[in-house]
């Protein structure tokens, strides 16, 4: 098997054991050629080696990046190996739950490969929904030509996960001057309006 512009050697029966790819790619029908390898020259080898890895002892090893396991869950879309997929899942959740938490090229990762609505987008969503500030590199860092896709979810979860706040809204404090274009100009523009006026609007 061509990967990258490595040769790797897997036993058939082991290759076909649940990637739905393989179990086609290995058909007679599509192999005219025998002794010709199945051509993955555009997968990373080191990302093939964790999942030929996995298809021997059927384990991740616990040293994997986040990126590492984002770019493995991508290989398993493409090679349509659910199981697999499943497996990268349960050891990304188990990084989250030790405070390893995925970058933002982990995110951009998934979301780059796979289509909406997919497994792995929803985790990075929840887990950014729940676990990061508005400090976070992977918040601070987002753009909206290369992340429209993820903003859009990620706000969407929020909404959906948003607690009952226990703060006042900040137009009912001190602060509603900062509301105003002018705040800056006048430091007496909060004195104008008090949370407790009633205010009635009429249309003209």
């Amino acid at each position: 098997m061509l990967v990258g512009q490595e040769t790797f050697h897997v036993h058939q029966n082991v290759l076909v054991s649940s990637s739905k790819f393989f179990q086609n790619a290995m058909k007679p029908v599509w192999r005219t050629e025998p002794l010709k390898p199945v051509d993955l020259s555009d997968v990373d080898p080191e990302t093939f080696k964790v999942y030929s890895q996995w298809l021997y002892t059927k384990q991740m090893t616990g040293k994997l990046s986040h990126l590492s396991l984002a770019k493995s869950y991508v290989l398993g879309e493409r090679i349509m190996d659910e199981t697999f997929q499943r497996t990268v899942v349960l050891a990304m959740i188990n990084r989250f739950n030790r405070a390893f938490h995925p970058g933002l090229s982990s995110i951009r990762t998934i979301y780059a490969s796979t289509p909406p609505g997919l497994a792995a987008r929803r985790l990075m969503v929840d887990f950014c929904a729940f676990r990061s500030v508005p400090s976070s590199r992977r918040i601070k860092m987002l753009d909206a030509n290369n992340d429209g896709e993820f903003m859009v979810d990620l706000i969407a979860a929020l909404a959906k996960y948003r607690t009952t706040p226990t703060v006042p809204p900040p137009w009912k404090d001190e602060s509603l001057a900062s509301y105003f274009n002018d705040a800056e100009q006048d430091d007496n523009a909060e004195n104008r309006v008090s949370s407790n006026d009633t205010m009635t609007i009429t249309d003209q």
